[in-house]
């Protein structure tokens, strides 16, 4: 009966009547390609507008950042420009002309100097004498640049890790602790 299927249908009540006339498995083995199609239609669009919506949404977030960068850009030569128009109009110079021809780079970041930091070698001895140890034990050195003394930090940084660097100027210290016990040289022996 399903074979001899007549599609000549004109209107909804045609199919309504032809597809109450086949039986139970019939119409379900009609009824189940039918709603997969329709669910997989329905996924499809759901997918299809999802990514719709998102490109949509990058690509407004895409033209905004741009504007606004492009703002951005135009305000920093507008300052720029107006800066400069500001030097050269309420500068007292004498030579104005000169002044007019050159334009200084404007920088708007802080730039860091970085100084080399030279180290210097401390030597403690292992052996100490114990009359003089508890007099002073926080105190190592005084620094060899600008001659201020040691700070509790860089005595403890000098504890931990043998490595410290003045907090005044910069000078770095290492300790290398080689115990005193070798005989003074002949010709340091002359000079005293």
């Amino acid at each position: 009966m399903l074979l001899d299927i007549n599609f000549s249908w004109t209107s909804w009540q045609d199919f309504s009547v032809w597809f109450n006339s086949l039986s139970v498995v019939e119409q379900i083995i009609i009824i189940i390609p039918i709603v997969v199609f329709a669910v997989s239609l329905t996924v499809l669009v759901c997918i299809g507008l999802y990514y719709l919506f998102k490109y949509i949404i990058i690509g407004i977030y895409y033209l905004f950042k741009g504007i606004f960068k492009a703002i951005q850009f135009i305000l920093k030569i507008l300052y720029k420009g107006l800066v400069s128009l500001y030097k050269l109009l309420f500068t007292s110079d004498n030579d104005s002309s000169v002044k007019c021809c050159q334009s200084e780079p404007i920088t708007t970041e802080k730039t860091m100097e970085t100084k080399p930091i030279a180290k210097t070698l401390i030597e403690i001895p292992t052996k100490m004498d114990s009359s003089i140890e508890n007099v002073e034990q926080s105190s190592y050195s005084f620094c060899t640049e600008c001659g201020k003394k040691f700070t509790d930090k860089m005595n403890d940084h000098l504890k931990l890790n043998s490595r410290t660097y003045c907090v005044n100027c910069g000078q770095g210290f290492i300790i290398e602790q080689q115990p005193i016990t070798q005989p003074l040289p002949k010709s340091y022996a002359n000079y005293k």
